[in-house]
């Protein structure tokens, strides 16, 4: 639980900082944070966190250091799902992008009704993408232990994401 609520708190502050480097990034794929936690445990086994890292050190002092870093990594690059297909495609996509801005193929009469359905259709494309994700994600989540999302825990941490993304606006005016 204080893994999962640590990374509610900061998930606006994250979500805003991705959309803002990459905004055409519906498939939510082109950056990911592998976080240290490091956490105490008191007498009555109580957790206490002791900080996040950004950038954990992946050095190995020991065999088990070796094997359990090792794994975390493989696991990491295998949700990737880096292949050269999806490269190739990301890099067709990324020119193709390019030539329509360069031609400047952006009509500037578009109207208001065909901007909102293309923003409907982004999002039902997001969502389409998500739901592939996930399925993706929860067959290949190697020594990984998915804790979010489920119908229960969206439940049960319902009032942290708003506590947080309330004091995100508030902070941010947004």
């Amino acid at each position: 639980a204080i893994i999962l609520k640590t990374l509610i708190a900061v998930q606006p502050s994250l979500a805003h900082v991705h959309h803002s480097c990459q905004p055409d990034d519906v498939a939510n794929s082109m950056c990911f944070e592998i976080l240290g936690f490091d956490i105490m445990f008191d007498h009555k086994l109580k957790p206490w966190l002791i900080e996040v890292n950004h950038a954990p050190s992946f050095a190995t002092e020991s065999e088990l250091d070796h094997v359990v870093k090792r794994q975390v990594l493989d696991d990491a690059f295998n949700l990737l799902n880096l292949n050269t297909q999806t490269k190739k495609k990301f890099k067709k996509e990324v020119k193709q992008q390019f030539q329509q801005r360069a031609l400047g193929r952006r009509d500037p009469k578009e109207s208001r009704v065909n901007r909102a359905q293309k923003a409907e259709e982004r999002y039902e494309m997001a969502e389409e993408i998500a739901r592939q994700r996930t399925e993706w994600e929860q067959a290949n989540c190697g020594g990984f232990k998915p804790l979010f999302p489920t119908p229960a825990k969206e439940q049960q941490y319902a009032a942290h994401f708003e506590a947080a993304l309330h004091i995100w606006e508030t902070l941010t005016g947004a």
